[in-house]
Protein backbone atom coordinates (compact mmCIF):
# COMPACT_ATOMS: atom_id res chain seq x y z
CA UNK A 1 0.00 0.00 0.00
CA UNK A 2 3.10 2.75 1.12
CA UNK A 3 4.22 1.77 -2.42
CA UNK A 4 1.22 3.69 -4.52
CA UNK A 5 1.33 6.46 -2.19
CA UNK A 6 4.55 7.12 -3.22
CA UNK A 7 4.14 6.45 -6.65
CA UNK A 8 1.22 8.70 -6.55
CA UNK A 9 3.50 11.57 -5.02
CA UNK A 10 6.00 11.05 -7.47
CA UNK A 11 3.80 11.27 -10.21
CA UNK A 12 2.49 13.96 -8.92
CA UNK A 13 5.86 15.93 -8.55
CA UNK A 14 6.88 14.98 -12.22
CA UNK A 15 3.71 16.09 -13.63
CA UNK A 16 3.91 19.40 -11.83
CA UNK A 17 7.54 19.77 -13.10
CA UNK A 18 6.34 18.92 -17.19
CA UNK A 19 3.36 21.90 -16.36
CA UNK A 20 5.72 24.52 -15.36
CA UNK A 21 8.02 23.30 -18.03
CA UNK A 22 5.85 23.51 -20.59
CA UNK A 23 4.02 26.83 -19.46
CA UNK A 24 7.67 28.43 -19.74
CA UNK A 25 8.27 26.55 -22.95
CA UNK A 26 5.64 28.22 -24.52
CA UNK A 27 5.69 32.12 -22.77
CA UNK A 28 9.54 31.74 -24.57
CA UNK A 29 7.73 30.08 -27.80
CA UNK A 30 5.36 32.91 -28.45
CA UNK A 31 5.18 35.16 -25.80
CA UNK A 32 5.49 38.84 -25.78
CA UNK A 33 8.42 41.05 -24.84
CA UNK A 34 9.00 44.33 -22.66
CA UNK A 35 11.05 45.78 -20.60
CA UNK A 36 10.17 46.04 -16.73
CA UNK A 37 10.88 47.81 -13.91
CA UNK A 38 12.13 46.38 -10.32
CA UNK A 39 9.39 48.38 -8.22
CA UNK A 40 9.79 46.26 -4.95
CA UNK A 41 10.46 42.74 -3.26
CA UNK A 42 8.65 40.28 -1.71
CA UNK A 43 10.39 37.73 1.37
CA UNK A 44 9.35 34.85 0.91
CA UNK A 45 10.02 32.51 4.29
CA UNK A 46 11.25 29.17 3.50
CA UNK A 47 11.71 25.88 5.89
CA UNK A 48 15.41 26.81 5.97
CA UNK A 49 16.01 29.92 3.95
CA UNK A 50 14.13 33.38 3.04
CA UNK A 51 13.90 34.12 -0.45
CA UNK A 52 13.75 37.64 -1.69
CA UNK A 53 11.67 37.81 -4.84
CA UNK A 54 11.79 40.81 -7.03
CA UNK A 55 8.64 42.60 -7.86
CA UNK A 56 8.47 43.62 -11.55
CA UNK A 57 6.45 46.48 -13.32
CA UNK A 58 5.85 45.85 -17.52
CA UNK A 59 3.30 47.34 -20.01
CA UNK A 60 2.16 44.71 -22.44
CA UNK A 61 1.67 45.19 -26.01
CA UNK A 62 -1.96 46.70 -25.17
CA UNK A 63 -0.28 49.18 -23.36
CA UNK A 64 -1.84 47.84 -20.20
CA UNK A 65 0.40 48.21 -17.35
CA UNK A 66 1.36 44.43 -15.44
CA UNK A 67 3.25 43.83 -11.96
CA UNK A 68 4.38 40.43 -11.00
CA UNK A 69 6.55 38.28 -8.18
CA UNK A 70 9.51 36.93 -10.41
CA UNK A 71 10.66 33.54 -9.23
CA UNK A 72 14.13 32.97 -8.26
CA UNK A 73 16.02 34.67 -5.64
CA UNK A 74 17.11 38.46 -5.61
CA UNK A 75 20.31 39.51 -7.44
CA UNK A 76 22.76 42.33 -8.51
CA UNK A 77 20.48 42.49 -11.63
CA UNK A 78 16.96 42.76 -10.07
CA UNK A 79 18.15 45.40 -7.15
CA UNK A 80 15.27 48.41 -7.10
CA UNK A 81 14.93 50.26 -9.59
CA UNK A 82 16.58 48.04 -12.60
CA UNK A 83 15.66 47.65 -15.89
CA UNK A 84 14.81 43.48 -16.71
CA UNK A 85 13.75 42.09 -19.86
CA UNK A 86 10.41 40.31 -19.30
CA UNK A 87 8.82 37.69 -21.77
CA UNK A 88 4.96 37.06 -21.02
CA UNK A 89 1.88 35.23 -22.38
CA UNK A 90 0.07 37.46 -24.12
CA UNK A 91 -3.59 35.91 -24.03
CA UNK A 92 -2.31 36.35 -20.31
CA UNK A 93 -0.16 39.00 -19.45
CA UNK A 94 -0.38 38.12 -15.66
CA UNK A 95 1.68 34.74 -16.60
CA UNK A 96 4.88 36.82 -17.18
CA UNK A 97 8.73 36.34 -16.52
CA UNK A 98 11.82 37.83 -16.07
CA UNK A 99 13.87 36.62 -19.05
CA UNK A 100 16.68 35.04 -17.82
CA UNK A 101 18.04 31.90 -16.90
CA UNK A 102 17.31 32.12 -13.20
CA UNK A 103 14.03 33.47 -12.65
CA UNK A 104 12.79 31.23 -15.22
CA UNK A 105 13.94 27.99 -14.60
CA UNK A 106 14.51 28.66 -10.59
CA UNK A 107 11.27 26.40 -9.59
CA UNK A 108 11.56 23.93 -12.37
CA UNK A 109 15.07 23.53 -11.34
CA UNK A 110 14.01 22.85 -7.52
CA UNK A 111 11.19 20.74 -8.16
CA UNK A 112 13.27 18.35 -10.85
CA UNK A 113 15.62 17.53 -7.51
CA UNK A 114 12.65 16.88 -5.53
CA UNK A 115 11.51 14.62 -8.04
CA UNK A 116 14.99 12.85 -8.53
CA UNK A 117 15.10 12.25 -5.01
CA UNK A 118 11.33 10.35 -5.05
CA UNK A 119 12.28 8.76 -8.31
CA UNK A 120 15.42 7.72 -6.55
CA UNK A 121 13.39 6.22 -3.57
CA UNK A 122 10.80 4.64 -6.18
CA UNK A 123 13.48 2.30 -8.04
CA UNK A 124 15.93 1.77 -5.00
CA UNK A 125 13.42 0.25 -2.60
CA UNK A 126 12.32 -2.94 -2.86
CA UNK A 127 8.63 -3.00 -2.39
Amino acid sequence: MYFYYVLAVTLAVTAFIAHQALRRLAVLRSGGIATGTVVGHEIEDGYEATVDHPVVRFTDHLRQDHTFRAEGPRSQSTRLGARVPVVYLRSNPEQAYVRSFLCMWWNVLLWSIVAVGFWGVMLSVEW
